[in-house]
């Protein structure tokens, strides 16, 4: 006969094994999970930032803002037609970007924005958030060790004329 309220060596095997194959299978969708959200968010970001590039673009006769101090301030004051940052009503443009900075790449962990000379490209070795084409107003999602990815500008409606 058996004594009560102990388990055998085998029992207690038997309960670590399951609960091993269940978090050997649960923990891997988890961080896949977590993956796909921070993918997922950079890529709302990413469409966010080309938006109030191009309504920025759209205000102020084709220019695009620039990079200063891997921000690009014009987006997140107010400015004139030229693009000048001040405040009062000389200023009627912007602020595009609520809160005071830009939008955080989480794959890359970052805000910041790189100025690049060609578009698409890929920066090796650079931590930012995004690389920035400034003549056409392009922004792209810097990701350390994997494929970049972009969004295309939005085309200004042309007035059709009766």
């Amino acid at each position: 006969m058996r004594a009560a309220g102990g388990f055998t060596m085998i029992e207690i095997l038997i309960v670590v094994v399951i609960v091993a194959i269940i978090a050997a299978t649960i923990i891997p969708s988890l961080t896949s999970s977590a993956d796909d959200a921070r993918q997922s968010t950079m890529e709302y970001n990413l469409h966010e930032l080309q938006k109030q590039i191009d309504a920025y673009k759209i205000q102020h006769l084709g220019d695009a803002p620039v990079v200063v101090k891997e921000s690009l301030p014009q987006l997140l004051s107010s400015t004139d037609e030229g693009g000048e940052i001040g405040t009062g009503s000389d200023y009627p443009f912007g602020p595009y970007i609520q809160g005071g900075e830009l939008p955080m790449n989480p794959v890359a962990g970052s805000n910041a924005v790189q100025a690049v000379s060609k578009f698409p490209i890929k920066i090796i070795g650079w931590d930012g958030g995004w690389l920035y084409h400034e003549s056409s107003g392009r922004i792209m999602a810097n990701q350390p060790g994997s494929a970049v990815i972009e969004v295309s500008p939005v085309t200004p409606l042309t007035p059709v004329t009766p």
